[in-house]
């Protein structure tokens, strides 16, 4: 059987909140489903992660503002 070494994983909050932030970017720009449910959605996925919905409502407007901006740019 096949045997590794013992990893130590370290990464602080703010690292794993960029990578994290970064990684939502990326897959915005592959696709966003505006619907009329979107709303829904957003409080849905805040309530499971225990964020207050106005605040996911804000983070998920920035960031497709920003997702808009990117798409709709010259290059």
């Amino acid at each position: 059987m096949a045997q590794f070494p013992a990893k130590t994983l370290e990464m602080s909050e703010k690292e794993m909140g960029e990578i994290a932030l970064a990684i939502v970017r990326e897959k915005m720009l592959r696709g966003v489903r505006l619907t009329p449910e979107i709303r829904r959605e957003i409080g849905e996925g805040a309530k499971k992660l225990g964020v207050k919905f106005d605040r996911a409502m804000i983070f998920a407007e920035i960031l497709m503002r920003e997702t808009l901006e990117k798409s709709f740019s010259k290059k």
